[in-house]
């Protein structure tokens, strides 16, 4: 059962963000599967790395679409996905140096309301705003 459901809320209506926001939630699911199966500490960092180099390409191409829209909240939303970046690679270290099951929750809590609410706010408002424009 997957943890985060991809569903019309998170839908915003531009294909390329869509898509890579769903890759994003097959990530988040996939990660919790693994640690629903008891997969040992170096397997899960492995998949949390592997979200964060796929963050970082999203993250990436989302700041060029909004560079190109001339998005006036470009910054601020750099700093949102700068915030995600830390706190992954914070939670990362934990794993790596404590109990990394009860570390693990703390990742999927962390992830799933931070996508959350990314998406249908943050993300939103520039594709919003990308459609005006």
């Amino acid at each position: 059962m997957p943890l985060l459901d991809w569903n019309e809320q998170l839908t915003l209506g531009h294909d390329e963000i869509d898509s890579q926001h769903q890759m994003l939630v097959d990530m988040i699911n996939d990660l919790h599967e693994q640690l629903q199966g008891g997969h040992e500490r170096q397997g899960l960092t492995d998949a949390i790395q592997g979200l964060k180099a796929y963050a970082d390409y999203h993250f990436a191409e989302e700041e060029r679409l909004m560079l190109r829209h001339g998005f006036p909240e470009l910054e601020t939303h750099r700093l949102a996905h700068l915030e995600f970046q830390e706190q992954v690679e914070a939670f990362t270290a934990a794993i790596l140096r404590e109990q990394y099951q009860e570390t693990s929750l703390k990742v999927l809590a962390f992830l799933t309301g931070w996508l959350n609410r990314h998406i249908q706010r943050d993300d939103r408002i520039f594709v919003e705003f990308a459609i005006r424009h």
